[in-house]
């Protein structure tokens, strides 16, 4: 059996493919950020505690980490929106 695709078929398969390798991709990065955001949420926590239990704790370190955070979900907004907009754009 043989099979033939046209012109217009392939390009359309290549475009769908390269979506799907994209949205894939934006998903991984979007884990990767929360990954990283827990992971510097974790170390405010442990600041925190630390000063709850008497260390002296550094009120800019903390802050730092937490306009960190602000960045990382900025980041990860956008690649949502990106993903909606795509999903958006397909359904058409």
């Amino acid at each position: 059996m043989k099979f033939t695709l046209s012109i217009p078929t392939w390009k359309g398969l290549q475009n769908r493919t390269g979506a799907t390798v994209s949205h894939v991709r934006l998903e991984r990065e979007i884990r990767d950020l929360q990954e990283e955001i827990d992971l510097q949420m974790q170390m405010v926590g442990e600041i925190m505690y630390a000063a709850h239990r008497g260390s002296p704790s550094d009120s800019g370190e903390v802050q730092r980490i937490l306009e960190f955070v602000d960045g990382l979900y900025e980041e990860m907004e956008a690649h949502m929106e990106e993903i909606s907009s795509a999903a958006l754009r397909a359904a058409r």
